[in-house]
């Protein structure tokens, strides 16, 4: 990362009036005579590397850093360098493509943190020295509103990163929707399901166009899962008399698929498995008529 930015930089140290006054190395510019007070190091930005940021203090002077393609920069990265930012008159720069819709770079322009930044986004088109055929044939092939043009000439966040199912926009029109007309609809449980990392699971009851997350819980094994969602839903709404033992009528909301799962599952309820569903077994309609 650094050659290609050294190679950049040394040649608009050449082109500059004030040129002859820096030096600029393998890893570092700094001024001509002063080279342990007035420099800038480069750095690698990938993780591994966070503790390479820290302890820049400079109570007298300006202490700052220069991020370059910020999107892709950890978020570790951000967090130990800003540390380094407590006093003097620190300054830090971020430049890039809005390339992912999360992250700090993301937030600094379009998220929670851009109240606190000085912000500036550039369509390419408007660029003196930019190939404007080229852009124009982009425009052609991708379109206006795509992720490519978007991130690539409008310097805009794509609406959606790869592997996101929902776009952004969608989901921040959801919020401030409100639904009318839904209290006589029937109500459906919801359960997003998370295996893996941080990610938590979450219940909840749909009623037409309005949903209600009612619990989430975190680092559950397959079978508390199934345990967990069962016993919010016959919080929400008895049970089928059949599965509790309750004599109370079947939901409205619940079908004979569901009734199915929810007795399979409650079957293995007392099963000692932690770490996979136990193996089941069926015969096809097909099958069967085949004698198989």
């Amino acid at each position: 990362m650094w050659a290609g930015g050294r190679a950049a930089i040394q040649q608009w140290t050449r082109l500059s009036i004030t040129g002859h006054w820096f030096t600029v190395t393998s890893d570092k510019v700094f001024f001509r005579g002063q080279k342990d007070s007035w420099l800038c190091s480069a750095q690698s930005s990938k993780e591994e590397n966070s503790e390479g940021f820290a302890g820049q203090h400079a109570a007298d002077s300006t202490s700052f850093y220069i991020f370059d393609e910020a999107s892709g920069v950890p978020d570790k990265i951000f967090e130990v360098a800003e540390g380094g930012l407590t006093d003097g008159e620190p300054m830090i720069f971020l430049f890039g493509n809005p390339t992912r819709t999360d992250g700090k770079f993301h937030r600094v322009m379009f998220g929670s943190e851009r109240s606190h930044w000085i912000r500036r986004m550039v369509d390419s088109r408007t660029a003196k020295f930019t190939n404007k055929q080229q852009i124009q044939e982009w425009v052609d092939d991708y379109g206006e509103d795509s992720d490519f043009v978007r991130v690539r000439v409008r310097g805009e966040c794509p609406r959606a990163a790869t592997n996101q199912l929902i776009p952004h926009e969608i989901v921040a029109a959801a919020r401030k929707f409100n639904a009318t007309g839904f209290e006589r609809l029937p109500k459906i449980l919801a359960v997003d399901v998370a295996r893996y990392g941080d990610d938590r699971t979450v219940l909840g009851i749909r009623q037409g166009d309005i949903f209600e997350s009612t619990q989430s819980f975190a680092a559950l094994t397959w079978l508390k899962r199934r345990i967990e969602s069962l016993h919010a839903l016959s919080k929400k709404s008895p049970m089928p008399s059949s599965l509790t033992g309750m004599d109370t009528a079947r939901p409205s909301w619940i079908n004979s698929g569901t009734l199915a799962t929810t007795a399979r599952v409650r079957a293995f309820m007392s099963s000692t498995v932690e770490d996979g569903p136990p193996t089941l077994t069926s015969t096809s309609t097909d099958e069967r008529k085949s004698g198989a």
